[in-house]
């Protein structure tokens, strides 16, 4: 379906969130309120904590990993639970 061929990145930056860097491979890193990770994580999100330079008690980095498998649903998911 279209929402699968567009970048997972440019999905993240329609919804508000704006990765770390360029999203050149199937990789996102973001940084987010520390309540909003454990919201996703709850919603059954597994994203690997990457800690980074400028996290904080508040904010922390997420790395996302993303394949051509994820379905619509998933996103839709990702982006409600955001």
């Amino acid at each position: 379906e279209q929402v699968q061929r567009m970048p997972a990145g440019y999905i993240l930056q329609a919804a508000g969130f704006q990765p770390m860097a360029p999203v050149q491979t199937n990789e996102i890193f973001l940084r987010l309120p520390r309540a909003t990770i454990a919201r996703l994580r709850t919603a059954g999100l597994r994203a690997a904590g990457w800690p980074t330079p400028g996290d904080d008690a508040d904010n922390a980095t997420i790395r996302l990993v993303t394949s051509w498998a994820t379905t619509d649903a998933e996103i839709a998911a990702l982006l409600g639970a955001l």
